[in-house]
């Protein structure tokens, strides 16, 4: 690598980017403060750890409210023969190259591991549609409505100029 050219290292140690930069401080990560940024700070993983934070908290409260702002969800009551899926929240840090904290990240997800073999095992659970999906169900939609394979009953008869 040429002089004046530095290399980024995320907390990780793996190279984030490589080449000159003008205006920025050089990152020093030595392998002691790497590890105290890795470990030092560890994501909740139930509910009941990360509701004693002010910053989880806030951000459930943000997902809960885009939830219900988006309508993606219904209070409903279960049938007696419906198998209902489950959710719970899953926590994550989203880091800056530093290794700081950008901001507190909770997602509520579907418990997929609640799915009975042989009963409803093949079945998925997908909150989102992919817009591949609906382009290909409105192509053929729309190849159905062109309907180019119509035959006529009755006899079309065309005069020919010469």
């Amino acid at each position: 690598m040429p002089p004046g050219d530095q290399v980024e290292v995320d907390v990780t140690g793996r190279l984030v980017r490589a080449g000159a930069k003008t205006g920025e401080q050089e990152v020093d990560l030595d392998p002691v403060r790497k590890r105290s940024m890795q470990y030092g700070s560890r994501e909740p993983q139930t509910f009941a750890q990360a509701r004693k934070y002010f910053s989880w908290r806030a951000s459930m409260e943000e997902k809960y409210m885009a939830l219900l702002h988006h309508h993606t969800r219904n209070l409903v009551p279960p049938t007696p023969t419906q198998n209902v899926v489950g959710c719970k929240w899953v926590y994550r840090f989203k880091q800056k190259a530093h290794g700081t904290i950008d901001r507190y990240k909770a997602r509520l997800v579907a418990k997929g591991f609640n799915q009975r073999e042989c009963v409803d095992y093949s079945e998925t659970f997908s909150l989102v549609i992919k817009l591949v999906t609906i382009q290909t169900v409105l192509s053929h939609y729309f190849l159905s409505m062109a309907d180019l394979t119509t035959r006529r009953e009755e006899h079309i008869s065309s005069w020919a100029s010469h």
